[in-house]
């Protein structure tokens, strides 16, 4: 499947690494919305809360009240915080706990509007596939209790059961930058590789050798055929 990029932003697009920084959100947003995938299409409203988090403040790059959320906020808490690896989506793109431990923010040095668009896009695009994709059947018995729902609801939610949840995505986002680090690491090792390589020749991180084949004279430069003296 072809995935459609969005177009570039003309707003504050604070990269050096381009194209490269990009993919990694893209990939990365849709392995954990698929990692997670029975538990974010069974509650729709998560993967649209963050849908409009993140339009929110692409279409309003220079107003901080878009890039800061209340942590115990009742909806956010319930459909965020308390849903299966829906908080990694906003870490993917840089957002963090505050200093007093009470809200999730973006800083604006850490705002880039086309990593916010990459996660819009692979929501966009999980979500399509999810209308598409047939539903597996359930019996009668166990319909009503196939329905995965936040963990807990807003009016339950300990102030313990908060600053669990805070601890854990700390963890979560150590987690998503070293991945996010090792990812980048190699695809600019693949590209600057491939710099030195001759036209037509692929970098070897881009194929696995076959530790089967035998090599001739000819891969290794020797022409057998030519006359010598």
């Amino acid at each position: 499947m072809t995935i459609s990029k969005p177009p570039p932003s003309s707003g504050n697009n604070n990269t050096s690494t381009g194209a490269v920084e990009e993919s990694i959100i893209l990939q990365q947003a849709l392995y954990c919305i698929e990692d997670n995938y029975d538990v974010m299409m069974a509650s729709p409203i998560t993967l649209q809360l963050i849908s409009s988090i993140c339009t929110n403040i692409v279409t309003h790059p220079n107003e901080e009240k878009f890039r800061k959320i209340k942590i115990a906020n009742p909806k956010f808490n319930d459909f965020v915080m308390g849903v299966e690896g829906a908080v990694n989506l906003l870490m993917l793109c840089g957002f963090e706990i505050d200093d007093s431990g009470e809200y999730i923010i973006l800083k604006k040095e850490n705002f880039v509007a086309s990593d916010l668009k990459d996660l819009i896009a692979a929501i966009d695009i999980k979500t399509k596939n999810n209308l598409t994709t047939p539903q597996k059947p359930s019996s009668s018995s166990s319909a009503s209790s196939s329905v995965v729902k936040p963990t807990g609801s807003s009016s339950s939610v300990s102030d313990a059961e908060i600053e669990e949840r805070k601890k854990k995505m700390m963890e979560e986002k150590k987690k998503i930058q070293a991945e996010k680090d090792k990812i980048k690491q190699q695809l600019l090792a693949d590209k600057e590789e491939r710099k030195h390589l001759p036209t037509g020749v692929c970098s070897r991180k881009t194929t696995k050798p076959n530790s089967t084949s035998k090599k001739t004279f000819r891969d290794i430069g020797v022409e057998l055929n030519k006359g010598g003296g």
